[in-house]
This record gives C-alpha cells, sequence and structure tokens, in this order.
C-alpha cells in the first residue's frame, strides 16, 4: 500500500507518508480502518501527511475529507509547483468548517505547526 505511518507518538501526532499513486478510496478506507484500532489512536490526534514521495494522481479522484470523524487538524507537506502541492490546496480548499489544514513545504515547519493551536496560515 502507498500509505505508510508512524504511530509512536499516538495520541499527540500521527505522522503518515504516501509514495508513489496515490491511495484508491479504497486503500484509503483500509487505512483509516486499520488506525483506528490502533491503541492511542483518536480523532483528536493531529496528523503530518508527507506527499513528496506522491508520483501521480488518478485522472479523478475526490478530495479526501472527513473533518467531523477523521483527524480534523492536518499539516501536509509538499514540494512547491508539484502535483502534490496543488492536491494539498484542493483538500484546505474543500475542507469542512471543523477542519483545521495546511500545507507546508518545510516538514519542520508544518510539525511546528500542527502541534500548535495556531490557525491556519493564510496564502
Amino acid at each position: 500500500m502507498p500509505i505508510d505511518a508512524d504511530t509512536s507518538r499516538l495520541p499527540l501526532l500521527l505522522q503518515i507518508w504516501i509514495t508513489g499513486e496515490y491511495p484508491t478510496p479504497e486503500e484509503r478506507v483500509a487505512f483509516r480502518r486499520e488506525l483506528s484500532l490502533t491503541e492511542g489512536f483518536t480523532p483528536k490526534t493531529v496528523a503530518l501527511v508527507d506527499l513528496r514521495g506522491i508520483t501521480s494522481l488518478p485522472g479523478s479522484i475526490p478530495v479526501p475529507g472527513g473533518g467531523r470523524d477523521w483527524l480534523s487538524r492536518r499539516a501536509y507537506v509538499a514540494d512547491l509547483g508539484t502535483v502534490a502541492y496543488g492536491f494539498a490546496r484542493q483538500i484546505i480548499g474543500q475542507a469542512a468548517r471543523d477542519e483545521v489544514i495546511a500545507v507546508f513545504c518545510d516538514e519542520g515547519e508544518a510539525r511546528a505547526w500542527v502541534l500548535s493551536d495556531a490557525p491556519s496560515p493564510m496564502f
């Protein structure tokens, strides 16, 4: 599966890496289901999602959401000017009101932001 996670800092932080082609909806559902059974994981857990390893997106893909039941505070890391960066910006644009999401090019900045109480930065 093109999704990997570090759960060692739960319940505080979940770090996710997505590599290769963006996962299918079925792969994302299976990943979420597996994580929901992980000890220490809660909907209050924040996520740092690294998209820098994405090589392609399917031609048609629904933008993931789910702030009501899935990690409502997320920071995405993507290189500026890449498909992954544009995709992360689409996620932000379609976020639910209760989701607090940002995209960063620097992993350290993303980690610091997602672990803080700061509002989403304006771009």
